[in-house]
């Protein structure tokens, strides 16, 4: 084996050397086993193909993601900054819509009110609205008269109505009993602890006390009569009849919007006060408060010094305010107001006013979650007119309405500017100023708009409307980052597909090479095992070509017997074993050649020549075919020896004859025979060479023999 490795290495260097300009790689080839070469040629080409095609998909998806992720993104961060102007006019709406409807009430009650005060409704002498006296403040000790001093809750029983008598003491003039719940939510506040105890039959009545409440500011004369409720000064009691007549309007109205939590009328000479729902005025004797028309404090209630009254007779016109503790609820409030003038010399006679809870509104604007970030609030545009507080001149504009953290003592100190509460910066401050609140304030021009700001060195998109009616802008303000997380959260959505895609993608492939791989494994198995069970026949046919064996059990009649093809290739090789169409054609031509064997090795003992020449022939070019110099190289042998006996028998006469002889073609053609040299009984005697297979070790046809060997070997 190792000899015909050498001889197959020297063919193979021959054939390259025969052809020089083939490709140099497909000699690697020629020298490898066939499953080497079926990976080689087929496997891995294909596991590259895959690599590189796995690897030309991953690297596209990777630089061509932002590509077309970039219309996607800005698509989406385009319709979240559109979603929030749309969030932000219609919230502006119902905003807008609660307002209106408040303005409309109050300028209809307005309405009504001037001209009674004014004369211009005649009323009735001696007929008044029912249960127009229904005072907030309970009668002391004293019989009908008021209990102004150091009043308390436990001072009087909350369960002590005064009902229709005539000498009153420690009792309320309650409309009814026991008091339902109003619209005010409870507090642990003291001086409101039963704020939440109404009647929606009734005003209930109230009026300062102008010794502690207003001293000598608006009433020169602060000695008339204002605790006798049968004996009251006689403008105090015109105000409060005048006043009366409003209490069916507000009642309508209070049923009509559920918004409004109290609504009141103050007058200007004596400060009464009314207001709807009727409930008891428990702080409104014994807390300290400051004006805010002098800022100076004083103990107890006057409507003229709370800043609803103050900037309504000042604007003179109807207006919203600014949120403030409200003094009976202790709540934050926005009061809708409006002035009731002297037709004749514009004086401010009273002022109507509707409150609305700061929660309330708080809760319309901030209903709707803005993103993650996000947050919205109410600001005061450019309210037309300036007003004196606390001895300053000032206005509205930009002070807050609703913040999400402000607070009532925020309020109460007057630290409501939106500009202080959204910047720490003053370079961000001025530049929001310039560039959006300019426009945000101008109520007369600002409509729905979007717009960018920077805040702490981030960017903030800010998108705004207005609330015509009270004046106000209602802004949802979001960071950049809140924009464009849902871009992101696509963006990661469809990275996380194609990266989940891409691993089933591998994996599949993995499967594939895999599934390849035990394929390749099984195919050259499949191929390369027939052809090994073909290789073992030509060893076993040239084995048998090249030896002598004896029949049966050795010799007949006293004689070796030269063995026949005894050698079937269907036993070797099984039909579950040939694996393909080409194996089972190449078993079935060695079965031929087999039985060809047989035949000529028959037709040599029955001494046909020439049929054993062409049978040695077709075995040689098979040989030949298959690259297998023994075999050939035997089947040359084998033809010498028929030759040589043919010229044994033939007249030889010199080396002509036996060019003469009937012999192979081939082999005359292209070998050229050795002299021969004579021994003392004058017979041609060929150079020593091999023993001659398949024949007797007659001198002759050893002599033969061996010469042909020389030329096959030189053929080969």
């Amino acid at each position: 084996m190792h000899a015909e490795a050498k001889i197959m290495q020297h063919r193979t260097q021959q054939r390259l050397n025969d052809n020089p300009d083939k490709p140099t790689c497909w000699a690697c080839f020629s020298t490898v086993d066939i499953k080497t070469l079926l990976r080689s040629t087929t496997g891995m080409p294909l596991f590259l193909g895959i690599v590189l095609i796995v690897t030309t998909n991953i690297v596209m998806v990777e630089q061509n993601a932002p590509t077309w992720m970039s219309p996607v993104t800005a698509s989406l961060e385009k319709e979240e900054i559109s979603s929030l102007e749309r969030l932000s006019t219609s919230q502006a709406g119902f905003a807008e819509e609660v307002m209106a409807q408040m303005v409309e009430e109050t300028e209809l009650v307005t309405g009504i009110m001037s001209k009674i005060f004014n004369g211009k409704i005649n009323r009735t002498v001696g007929i008044m609205p029912e249960q127009m006296h229904q005072y907030t403040l309970p009668m002391g000790a004293q019989a009908n008269h008021l209990n102004y001093d150091g009043y308390t809750v436990k001072s009087t029983s909350l369960n002590s109505v005064c009902g229709t008598c005539t000498t009153c003491t420690n009792c309320w003039s309650d409309p009814e009993s026991p008091l339902t719940s109003g619209r005010v939510k409870e507090s642990a506040s003291s001086s409101s602890s039963d704020k939440g105890s109404v009647s929606l039959k009734t005003t209930g009545l109230y009026w300062p006390d102008p010794k502690k409440a207003t001293g000598r500011t608006l009433n020169p004369d602060d000695s008339y009569e204002y605790k006798d409720v049968n004996n009251l000064a006689p403008g105090l009691q015109e105000e409060i009849d005048l006043t009366s007549y409003i209490t069916d309007l507000f009642r309508e109205t209070f049923e009509s919007n559920p918004a409004i939590e109290f609504m009141y009328i103050g007058t200007k000479n004596y400060g009464v006060f009314r207001s709807y729902p009727y409930g008891h005025s428990v702080g409104r004797v014994t807390k300290e408060r400051v004006s805010a028309r002098d800022k100076k404090t004083r103990i107890g209630y006057d409507p003229r010094h709370r800043p609803w009254y103050w900037q309504c007779e000042q604007a003179k016109t109807m207006i919203v305010t600014a949120p403030y503790i409200d003094a009976t609820t202790d709540e934050l409030v926005i009061t809708v107001t409006a002035p009731i003038l002297d037709e004749n010399t514009g004086e401010v006679l009273a002022v109507v006013g509707y409150d609305v809870s700061i929660d309330a509104l708080a809760s319309l604007v901030s209903s709707s979650k803005v993103l993650v970030n996000g947050y919205a609030f109410l600001v005061a545009g450019d309210q037309g007119y300036t007003y004196m507080m606390m001895g300053k001149r000032t206005d509205d504009t930009g002070k807050l309405i609703v913040y999400p953290k402000l607070t009532p003592h925020d309020i109460d100190s007057g630290n409501t500017m939106l500009l202080d509460w959204e910047f720490t910066k003053n370079s961000d401050k001025e530049e929001f100023e310039e560039k959006l609140f300019k426009t945000m304030k101008d109520m007369d021009s600002v409509s729905p708009r979007i717009g960018e700001f920077q805040k702490d060195g981030k960017v903030w998109h800010i998108a705004y409307a207005p609330v015509k009616t009270p004046k106000y802008v209602l802004a949802f303000v979001v960071p950049d980052d809140d924009i464009t997380l849902p871009a992101q959260r696509v963006q990661k959505m469809i990275q996380d597909i194609v990266v989940n895609q891409g691993i089933i993608f591998i994996a599949i492939v993995a499967v594939g090479v895999a599934v390849f791989v035990w394929m390749q494994v099984e195919l050259a198995h499949f191929v390369v095992q027939p052809i090994i069970m073909l290789k073992s026949v030509i060893e076993l046919i040239i084995k048998d070509l090249n030896r002598d064996v004896a029949t049966g059990s050795g010799k007949v009649k006293g004689k070796r017997q030269k063995a026949r093809f005894a050698l079937h290739v269907n036993e070797l090789i099984k039909p579950e074993d040939e694996g393909c169409l080409e194996i089972s054609m190449m078993k079935e031509s060695f079965e031929h050649m087999l039985m060809a064997l047989r035949f000529g090795s028959d037709a040599f003992d029955r001494n046909d020549l020439n049929g054993a020449i062409t049978i040695y022939e077709e075995a040689r070019t098979m040989f030949l075919g298959l690259h297998n110099l023994r075999g050939a190289g035997i089947a040359t042998f084998n033809i010498g020896v028929v030759c040589h006996k043919k010229w044994l028998t033939s007249e030889k006469k010199d080396l002509a004859a036996f060019r003469k002889a009937n012999c192979s073609p081939a082999v005359s053609s292209r070998v050229t025979l050795l002299p021969v040299r004579r021994s003392s009984s004058s017979r041609p005697t060929p150079p020593p060479l091999p023993a001659l297979a398949r024949s007797s070790p007659s001198r002759c046809t050893t002599s033969a023999s061996k010469m042909v060997a020389s030329l096959a070997t030189t053929l080969a």
